[in-house]
């Protein structure tokens, strides 16, 4: 269960957006090497670690001691009020797993025994949002099995900011594993995926949404934690699309839309990648299931307001290119199912800017019904999707 907010983090909520985007940005800029004050010992491009020591596959008694006495200094500084210190000390403890390459499995074992021993999970969930984003990022750029925790007490915080650095992390992990492959460290990205996917289904800021979709779309294209983690965001997301539709959605309608669109996208990509692979069939089930969930969020909010009001908002835009990607994907899937040349292109989305231009959402509903109605191609073989599920 998601841990309930403190005052400071009621507060915080109360930011959404506005929070995780300047969290994220703080991210983008010290993760790609930005200056945040000089780190304490800056021999090298590990900082205080020589990049030798990283790459080692064996390090000894010596290299062990000056690593943990290295992070247990950094670590202490990570809360401290000078605000140049702090981030010095984020950046030095960054650096060896940031600048150096090669990094070695006992490298990021014995690092990540260091950052547990300075309380890296209990500073994951500090009071302090800065301070439990940047303890987020290093767990997630040591990726290793002892640094899962502090991930899944992100997800599960009660602040939209401290979530996104967890979404974000998670995204460092999974895609970093998926590179370097090895079965011991498999089992933390299979954790992590797990976390983001469970995560996802009950997500309720859209940009935290659309910071899991990113995470679980991170894997490199055809590595097998890819496809783990596509099957799971087309599954997550479809529960998610189809809870939104009991919601007021207030101002975040394309914010929404857009989560859901790069989801979809993510499904589609993978899908096609994968195409005439032999072992496709649950992945364009489960990516046509999605697109049938996109069709019903149109629907609903045409539905549910004012053709005038979506299109001034943006979101008219949105859920027409999320209507494209759903049109798409559901002739490939039907294809890769059925046998080349089964079914036809239906004409989803000319109906859908019709019933933004009319007002009337007749056209639309006519047309998405052919697949998600009670009766409708999804409900039927070889979808099988539970007739009701797209209400």
């Amino acid at each position: 269960m998601r841990q309930p907010p403190s005052d400071h983090g009621r507060n915080s909520a109360r930011l959404t957006t506005a929070v995780a985007i300047a969290a994220l940005s703080a991210w983008l800029l010290f993760a790609v090497g930005g200056a945040f004050g000089q780190a304490e010992a800056p021999a090298g491009p590990g900082g205080g670690i020589p990049c030798e020591w990283a790459a080692s596959t064996q390090l000894n008694a010596q290299q062990t001691s000056a690593i943990r006495e290295f992070v247990s200094r950094n670590i202490g500084k990570l809360a401290e009020e000078d605000r140049p210190a702090r981030e010095a000390a984020r950046e030095a403890l960054l650096m060896p797993l940031t600048r150096c390459t090669g990094i070695s499995l006992a490298f990021r074992i014995e690092y990540s025994a260091a950052l547990s021993q300075g309380g890296i999970v209990r500073l994951a969930t500090h009071s302090d949002d800065n301070l439990a984003v940047s303890a987020l990022m290093i767990a997630g750029h040591t990726a290793t099995d002892a640094m899962v925790e502090a991930i899944k007490l992100g997800l599960k915080d009660g602040r939209p900011a401290v979530r996104m650095g967890a979404a974000v992390a998670s995204r460092v992990m999974i895609r970093d594993i998926s590179i370097e492959g090895g079965q011991v460290r498999r089992t933390a990205a299979a954790a992590v995926i797990d976390a983001c996917t469970e995560a996802l289904a009950i997500e309720e800021d859209a940009l935290v949404a659309s910071g899991l979709v990113v995470a679980l779309d991170s894997p490199v294209s055809g590595s097998d934690v890819r496809l783990e983690a596509i099957l799971k965001l087309s599954g997550s997301l479809s529960k998610q699309g189809k809870g939104l539709r009991a919601k007021d959605l207030g101002n975040d309608g394309a914010a929404w839309a857009t989560a859901l669109l790069r989801g979809a996208e993510a499904v589609r990509r993978t899908l096609i990648e994968r195409g005439g692979q032999g072992s496709n069939q649950e992945l364009a089930r489960s990516a046509a299931i999605l697109s049938g969930q996109a069709l019903a969020h149109a629907l609903s909010r045409l539905n549910a307001s004012d053709a005038s009001a979506l299109a001034a908002s943006g979101e008219a835009e949105a859920l027409a290119a999320l209507v494209q990607s759903a049109e798409f994907t559901l002739k490939f899937a039907e294809g890769e199912m059925s046998g080349p040349g089964a079914g036809g292109a239906p004409a989803l989305l000319p109906a859908f800017q019709s019933a933004v231009q009319s007002g009337d959402p007749g056209p639309f509903k006519a047309e998405a019904d052919r697949w998600i109605a009670a009766g409708g191609k999804l409900t039927k073989p070889p979808f099988g999707a539970t007739p009701g599920d797209f209400e």
